[in-house]
């Protein structure tokens, strides 16, 4: 009985230090040192930073706002970049050549200011770590995800 016990706790301590312990790392070291670069036009780029700001979860030194095609080398700081498309997307591509392989990209993208064309959807997915969302409530979430999965070594 003795041996079964301590062969179980060996086994969940092993499984936990193994699976759960880095991701929790990696996502505390992504929180305070990881930069965001918010892509947007004025009242756009304030609503983000303030969605950001007030998740809580991001710090405000981490968050960069890049305003102007003429601004894209403060991305290069930048491990997530986060883009509000109707803002950008004619600079997609531009966005792309700064965007390094492990980087994220999230792209805010709603309905109501026009779809991202299929041909666009096409190119964006054959790079890493890129998403798309047309809600505002998954913003917060993509991001956090972002960090976890994205950006190894840069940290």
């Amino acid at each position: 009985g003795n041996i079964v016990f301590l062969i179980t706790i060996f086994a969940g301590v092993w499984a936990w230090m193994d699976g759960i312990l880095p991701p929790i790392l990696r996502l505390g070291v992504s929180l305070s040192k990881r930069k965001i670069a918010i892509v947007a036009k004025n009242g756009n780029a304030t609503s983000l930073d303030n969605l950001l700001s007030q998740s809580k979860i991001f710090k405000n030194k981490n968050i960069l706002r890049v305003s102007s095609v003429h601004d894209f080398g403060m991305l290069e700081e930048a491990s997530i970049i986060l883009v509000h498309w109707s803002d950008f997307k004619d600079e997609y591509k531009k966005i792309l050549e700064k965007k390094t392989d492990p980087d994220a990209l999230v792209i805010y993208a709603p309905q109501n200011e026009g779809k991202v064309s299929e041909n666009v959807i096409s190119e964006l997915s054959n790079h890493r770590n890129v998403t798309i969302t047309n809600f505002r409530g998954r913003l917060v979430n993509d991001i956090f995800v972002s960090m976890i999965t994205s950006g190894y070594g840069q940290q």
